[in-house]
């Protein structure tokens, strides 16, 4: 599901990892306990409800919370399909300022159809870190 902005909202298994991750960031967007969309005006979280922000926000959030920096990259172009990969990387940051980039997993032994599908397992793979 894209919002209006064409931006991607994370899967029900990612949002069940992001609840178990601690993510706190406020949205609009929940999913019910049977799995089912739905929107409300507040951005406040009711009992029983898991957030379901878009890839971009998990995206930054994994990188100013966690330290965690995903990379999608284009492995190929096979009969005329891009096939995307990822690489995930851990900042070292002390006091506000990076020091240093860590490379802690490179995903090419799978390659995913859109660049959507490499950020959501590269999500996953992220979180399963923590």
């Amino acid at each position: 599901m894209t919002n209006d902005n064409h931006e991607t909202y994370v899967t029900l298994q990612t949002a069940k990892l992001l609840s178990k991750a601690g993510y706190d960031w406020k949205c609009k967007i929940f999913y019910s306990k049977q799995g089912r969309i739905w929107s409300v005006d507040e951005t406040d979280k009711y009992e029983d409800e898991l957030m379901c922000p878009t890839q971009t926000a998990v995206q930054k959030w994994l990188r100013e919370k966690k330290n965690i920096n995903i990379e999608i990259k284009i492995l190929s172009i096979t009969g005329g399909c891009l096939c995307w990969y990822f690489k995930l990387y851990k900042l070292d940051v002390c006091n506000g300022i990076y020091h240093s980039v860590n490379e802690i997993e490179r995903v090419c032994t799978s390659s995913y159809s859109t660049y959507e599908e490499a950020l959501e397992i590269a999500i996953q793979t992220a979180l399963a870190l923590e």
